[in-house]
């Protein structure tokens, strides 16, 4: 563990942790490729711990996210990377020009910049970058729901119901949409298919 992560203390100290060597583990002479996103403060701080030894190459990926290689694989270069990187030949200033330039076709990136939006009050980029990550991953279940939840907030109950869809037809367990569905469809005033959404909540496996 590192000196200023302490949000699930109790459960560490129940954990007979090894010796952290991470540190004390870099050789003279090896190269070491590190990628990590800068925004992320815990993460930024524990490669802090590291320094700037000329041995270790950064790969700042902003707005990556905690899971920096999802987002790697989710454009195809994770591969690159890690073949590069234990040859030494990764390019890190071309790899992240490459992954700047294609950022927008990247849901994780979309999903980090609606929750940095988030903690800094933009609601509107907030709300924007939300149904970005949704429009370019609308099978995930997160990613609906972010979306989902500021829908059914600011009342656009058809826009909702097709968000809803969506998932439904993509997703083999799709609980939440149903959920969402259903308060669209009763605030729509369409008794109907309010019923409709309510027999097939109680008839499945997965509610």
């Amino acid at each position: 563990t590192v000196p200023f992560e302490n949000r699930w203390k109790e459960d560490a100290a129940r954990i007979p942790f090894l010796p952290d060597e991470a540190l004390r583990g870099l050789r003279p002479g090896s190269r070491y490729f590190i990628a990590y996103d800068n925004f992320n403060r815990l993460d930024s701080r524990h490669i802090a711990m590291l320094g700037q030894d000329g041995d270790i190459n950064y790969l700042r990926l902003p707005l990556g996210g905690h899971t920096i290689l999802n987002m790697l694989l989710q454009v195809g270069e994770l591969a690159t990377f890690v073949k590069d990187a234990a040859t030494g030949q990764l390019d890190v200033a071309a790899m992240r020009r490459r992954l700047r330039a294609r950022r927008r076709d990247i849901p994780q990136y979309f999903d980090q910049l609606s929750r940095l939006a988030q903690r800094r009050r933009h609601p509107r980029i907030e709300h924007y970058a939300a149904g970005e990550a949704f429009r370019l991953q609308p099978g995930d279940v997160d990613l609906f729901v972010a979306w989902a939840k500021y829908l059914r907030d600011s009342r656009q109950n058809a826009t909702l119901i097709a968000a809803c869809d969506q998932h439904i037809a993509l997703n083999p367990r799709p609980a939440e949409a149903w959920r969402f569905k259903r308060l669209a469809s009763h605030r729509g005033g369409d008794p109907h298919a309010t019923l409709e959404v309510c027999r097939t909540i109680c008839t499945c496996d997965w509610a």
